[in-house]
C-alpha cells in the first residue's frame, strides 16, 4: 500500500516541474529549471510519482527518495486509440485528470512543446487527438528551414492579422496560426460533440487569449493532477 500524500513530478520536453500532494489536492508547484534543487526538495524516503517523457537524468536527484513511474496501464478510463503503445504519458496523464467526469464529452488542449489535443467521450471512452508542432518550434523552423527569415522565439507580443514588416508577418503567421488553429479545432469538435467542456493547460496557453467561455477552463497544473490520478489507480 502506497501513502496517498506524495510528491508528483512531470519531466516533459522543456520543463520539470514538482508538486506535494496532501489528502488529494495540490498544495504547492515549483517549477525547476535545474534538478539538482530535488535533492534538498525531496525528504529522504518520500514518495514520488512522476511522468517522464524526455529524460531520466532527473531520476538520479531522487535517488533518495522511493520513486513510481506512472504508466499505461491500468486507466481510470477505457482507450480506443489504436497504438497504446506509442501513445505520450503525458497525453494519458491529462485525460486521467477529468476522467472523474464522465456523462458528457471533454477536450484537453495542451500548448507545450507541442499542441496536442485530445478528447475523451461521455462514456468516459479516450478517443485520441492531435499533436501539432508547438511555437517555439515554428519560429525555429522558420529560421531553420530558410536562409533569411529570424528566430522570433522570444518574441512572443501581440500580433496583427496583416504584418507590416517581416517580423510582424512572422508573428501573424506563428502566433495568429495557432489562435486559429486552436479556435477552428475547437469548432469542429464542438459541432461533433455538441456540449463539450474544454480544459486548457500547457506552458504556452497564456500568450493566447482563448479561454473565453464558459465551458473552457484554464487549469496548468492539469498533468500533475493526471500523474497523481494515475498513480492512485495504478498504486495506490
Amino acid at each position: 500500500m502506497y501513502p496517498s500524500d506524495c510528491f508528483v513530478a512531470d519531466q516533459g520536453n522543456t520543463a520539470l516541474k514538482i508538486a506535494k500532494v496532501e489528502e488529494g489536492a495540490i498544495v504547492w508547484v515549483e517549477r525547476l529549471s535545474d534538478p539538482r534543487a530535488l535533492v534538498d526538495m525531496i525528504p529522504r524516503n518520500a514518495l514520488v510519482a512522476f511522468s517522464n517523457v524526455a529524460s531520466s537524468d532527473f531520476l538520479s536527484f531522487i535517488q533518495h527518495a522511493k520513486s513510481f513511474p506512472v504508466r499505461r496501464t491500468p486507466l481510470p478510463f477505457h482507450s480506443k486509440y489504436e497504438s497504446e503503445e506509442t501513445i505520450g504519458i503525458d497525453r494519458l496523464c491529462n485525460i486521467a485528470a477529468i476522467a472523474h467526469e464522465p456523462g458528457y464529452a471533454r477536450l484537453v488542449i495542451d500548448m507545450g512543446t507541442c499542441i496536442k489535443f485530445d478528447c475523451i467521450n461521455a462514456q468516459n471512452e479516450y478517443l485520441g487527438g492531435s499533436i501539432s508542432p508547438g511555437i517555439k518550434m515554428r519560429f525555429e523552423s522558420l529560421n531553420t528551414h530558410t536562409e533569411k527569415l529570424p528566430n522570433l522565439s522570444h518574441r512572443l507580443e501581440p500580433w496583427n492579422l496583416i504584418g507590416n514588416s517581416t517580423e510582424g508577418s512572422i508573428l501573424s503567421g506563428v502566433l495568429g496560426g495557432v489562435q486559429l488553429e486552436i479556435e477552428s479545432r475547437i469548432a469542429r469538435y464542438e459541432q461533433q460533440f455538441g456540449a463539450l467542456k474544454i480544459y486548457l493547460t500547457g506552458g504556452d496557453l497564456n500568450h493566447f487569449d482563448i479561454g473565453q467561455k464558459n465551458h473552457i477552463f484554464v487549469d496548468e497544473y492539469l498533468t500533475l493532477k493526471g500523474i497523481y490520478a494515475l498513480y492512485k489507480k495504478q498504486a495506490i
